[in-house]
């Protein structure tokens, strides 16, 4: 036998599954309380997914979200530097006076 046959009219198992997927996403990421654990929820869904999409897709949606939490984890901790600095100028300047 070749398997589970679906009626007419009926949507295709793989369409079912990916929602149910999107369901425990939607729900994971309600329970996440931290960016840590939200962003950790994201790439868990993200691994998912690369590992059932064509090889040569998952490759460029990879390298496109490398590029981009790099990126932003870069433009954090840069920010995050430039904060500390002015806290530490402003700091400094409270004993001048």
């Amino acid at each position: 036998m070749a398997g589970y046959r679906r009626g007419t009219g009926r949507p295709l198992a793989a369409v079912l599954r990916a929602e149910r997927r999107n369901r425990v996403l939607t729900t994971r990421l309600a329970q996440a309380t931290t960016p840590q654990q939200q962003v950790s929820v994201a790439c868990d869904y993200l691994r998912g997914v690369l590992a059932r999409i064509h090889p040569g897709e998952a490759s460029r949606v990879a390298g496109e979200v490398v590029r981009l939490v790099v990126g932003a984890a870069r433009e954090a901790e840069q920010a995050d530097i430039n904060r500390r600095k002015k806290e530490l100028s402003n700091h400094d300047h409270s004993y001048a006076a």
